[in-house]
């Protein structure tokens, strides 16, 4: 039997182990990270205990990268970051929500930002709420301006989570309520804005409600606010502040469908496909998705069409039928008389 030929194995191995040695000797490269322009020191505590070893990722909202870091032995997380707005998120197999500090923090270039976050078990939260815990803390307002948006703020203790933070009104001569959605602020509160009033809206009801897991609603008393025209008109307390410019969608309490409530300047209300077909059929329409923004809500009626006249045909005139004529009858010879013999 012939033996068999082991020179490739020896040179493969002679090339592997040369490739190894050279790649050992390269320089080791710094990974590369986004620019630092700025600093964040968070600390972090469970049940008002320092949370050590906890994962934290920070969402980048304007680059859509992701950051991640470990808090130390005391619950403090310290990272360079780039200048921008971050999303906190926590990266724990226990079921933690943020009960008080903010969900996004804003990290400004060449400077130290600080937060301070108080995370909770999600089965502490739920069972805190469902015992009334949850208080709402919100400065009302006694006058809205008319023609201008009223920005209406409020906080929930404990601050998460809530599916939905809502603002209910209902304008004078109204028979229902209705609602905008609020937003989360960066402090850790909530805001909502609504359509511009008229004067004829005036008194307006309103309150803050918060929807928490268990599906329990939580709501502030409900106040009764005087549309003003100007900041000297508001003697009952204070006046709203002012939201800035933009479309408000408005719903209605009774169908969740997006409507268009009168009293309120129509420039201000973003309007759905299915409110503008309530406003031309007077039908409720729900369950439209398509968007567009209306800035008159009245249709523009469309001119009926003059029907066109068909033209009556001239008649033509019938023609005369042409004598025939009578033939000329020809004269009859008259006989040549005989010559009698002779």
């Amino acid at each position: 039997m012939r033996p068999l030929d082991s020179t490739p194995s020896i040179a493969r191995r002679a090339c592997a182990l040369s490739l190894c040695l050279a790649l050992a000797l390269l320089p080791a490269l710094p990974a590369q990270a986004a620019p630092a322009a700025g600093r964040l020191a968070a600390t972090f505590s469970i049940s008002g205990r320092p949370a050590p070893r906890l994962a934290v990722a920070l969402v980048d909202l304007e680059r859509g990268r992701v950051v991640r870091g470990v808090t130390d032995a005391s619950g403090r997380l310290r990272l360079g970051l780039a200048a921008g707005s971050y999303a906190l998120m926590v990266e724990s197999k226990a079921p933690l929500v943020v009960s008080r500090g903010p969900r996004v923090v804003r990290v400004a270039a060449a400077g130290l930002t600080r937060a301070q976050v108080e995370l909770l078990l999600a089965g502490a939260l739920a069972a805190a709420t469902q015992q009334g815990k949850a208080q709402i803390t919100h400065d009302e307002a006694a006058c809205f301006l008319a023609e201008e948006f009223p920005l209406l703020t409020a906080s929930v203790e404990p601050a998460a989570p809530y599916p939905s933070a809502r603002v209910y009104f209902r304008p004078a001569r109204a028979t229902e309520f209705f609602y905008v959605e609020m937003e989360a602020t960066p402090e850790g509160g909530f805001q909502g804005r609504l359509p511009r009033p008229r004067l004829e809206a005036s008194p307006i009801e309103y309150y803050v409600a918060f929807l928490t897991a268990d599906g329990e609603e939580v709501k502030t008393e409900t106040h009764s606010v005087k549309v003003v025209e100007n900041d000297s008109a508001c003697t009952a307390g204070r006046l709203a502040a002012l939201g800035g410019p933009g479309e408000v969608t408005v719903y209605s309490a009774a169908t969740g469908a997006a409507v268009a409530p009168a009293g309120f300047a129509a420039g201000s209300l973003a309007l759905t496909a299915g409110t503008v077909a309530a406003l031309v059929s007077g039908a409720a329409a729900a369950g439209i998705s398509a968007a567009v923004t209306v800035t008159n809500p009245v249709p523009t009626p469309v001119p009926t069409p003059v029907p066109s006249v068909t033209p009556t045909p001239t008649p033509r005139p019938t023609p005369s039928p042409s004598p025939t004529p009578t033939p000329t009858p020809e004269p009859t010879p008259s006989p040549t008389p005989s010559t009698a013999s002779k």
